[in-house]
Parts: C-alpha cells; structure tokens; sequence
C-alpha cells in the first residue's frame, strides 16, 4: 500500500493505465483519498466499472482540475491575466503537458523557448508588489491601506519595503490566501 501511495504522489506522474485490476472500485476506494493531493496526473484509465462509485468519480474530477489548472496557466502565460490563471501557474509551472501547450499556442519551434516563456511568466507573478498580489488574490480593489489609528514604532504592512515583501512573498502562493471562505 505505501508504493502505491508513493506511485499517487508522485509529481512527475503524467498518466496513469490500470490493467488487469479485478475490481476498480477497491482501487478507488484505497486511492483516491491520497490521490487528491496530486496536481500532475492528466490522464487516467481504469477498466470499466459497471456500478456507480463516487470515489471514481472523484478520480475523474482530479484529472479534470489538473486539467483545466495547464489550461489556465497557458493562458496565463500567453498573457490573460487573471487570479485564476495566476494561481494554476504557481501550481503546474513545472508541468510538461504547460510547456507543450505553450509552444503549440506561441508557435515557438523548441521547448526550451516555451520554458523560458513560463519562466518569465513565473518571474513577473513572483515579483508583483504588494498591492498587485492583494489585487489578485482579491483582498483589495486597489491597494493596501492599513489604518494608523493607533501610533507605534512598528512597520505596517503597507509600508513594507519592496525587498521585505519579495522575500515574503517566496513563501506564499496565491492559493495561500483565503477570501470569503474560499481559496483563491
């Protein structure tokens, strides 16, 4: 069972091809719980299940999340910038099937041009300032304002050199922050 969940939480896991497993719903069952922490596998096949199994159902939705999450970050990277796109971009920069989409959508003849397009993606999101990310991430409209009502010493957030935040924002992703009871 520890390989298996091994094999689940693999990051460079693209695929996966079930054959000769006796019964689908046993794996689904066992599986799917840690399966939903992968944000790399694009594709699934398991043999037919004939009863309804809503764990399976929740396998099909983590392949259709990763899915849409390369779908986002090419966008993103071909430049629609939304939060939504920024997020996926922070989640499957890494991703093969993000470099391919890339190169189809840019017409660019090498993969290494596409990685240098994600990175430089990836650089611009990572170097937005305060009030850009609290912008994406939705917390504000248009900047940080943070009341002054009582008087210290202290640094407020507003306030906080531009090489502090950078150095705080390499420990956060946008899908850290919460708004409304939702991540971003």
């Amino acid at each position: 069972m520890l390989a298996e969940y091994a094999t689940l939480n693999n990051p460079h896991l693209y695929e996966l091809s079930l054959r000769n497993v006796s019964s689908p719903r046993h794996f689904s069952r066992r599986l799917v719980p840690p399966f939903r922490r992968n944000y790399s596998l694009l594709l699934l096949n398991v043999p037919i299940c004939v009863m309804r199994d809503p764990d399976m159902f929740g396998a099909q939705d983590v392949v259709r999340r990763n899915c849409g999450l390369v779908e986002r970050a090419t966008r993103f990277v071909m430049g629609e910038r939304d939060r939504y796109g920024a997020s996926a971009l922070e989640i499957v920069s890494e991703h093969p099937k993000l470099v391919e989409n890339v190169r189809l959508e840019a017409a660019l003849p090498e993969d290494d041009e596409a990685r240098d397009k994600i990175a430089d993606a990836l650089a611009r999101l990572r170097g937005t300032d305060l009030h850009e990310f609290m912008r994406m991430t939705g917390v504000v409209q248009r900047q940080v304002i943070c009341d002054y009502g009582e008087t210290d010493a202290r640094t407020q957030l507003d306030k906080l050199p531009f090489y502090d935040w950078t150095h705080i924002r390499q420990y956060l992703k946008l899908t850290d922050v919460v708004v409304d009871g939702n991540l971003v």
